[in-house]
């Protein structure tokens, strides 16, 4: 399955609560990378770590190039307008807005 058109992605970490700290680097937790087609299908995947070189060839594989692909400023991101993409950044709410869909489209 391809995604296309307009495509949010987004990394997460997934884990029960536990003492110190979050989000990267947090112990006990799996990283997922999600991609959302905007009023379309949704892929998770996940993933080792979210480093460039995990996430861009999973990017190259689900999403056609000549998609918008709507990420947060994390620099993982970085090259996908040189392979092709609009790339468009988003802030903090809208990542927030990301998940919110993720979760109404399931």
């Amino acid at each position: 399955m391809s995604l296309l058109q307009e495509v949010e992605v987004d990394e997460t970490y997934i884990g029960g609560r536990r003492h110190g700290k979050r989000g990267r680097g947090a112990k006990g937790k799996t990283s997922v990378f999600g991609m959302a087609q905007r009023n379309g299908n949704v892929i998770a995947v996940i993933v080792p770590d979210v480093r460039a070189k995990t996430l861009v060839p999973i990017v190259k594989e689900k999403i056609l190039p000549s998609s918008i692909v709507y990420t947060d400023e994390f620099p993982s991101y970085d090259s996908l307008h040189r392979l092709g993409y609009k790339h468009k950044r988003s802030t903090m709410k809208a990542k927030y807005m990301f998940w919110v869909m993720l979760t109404l489209t399931r």
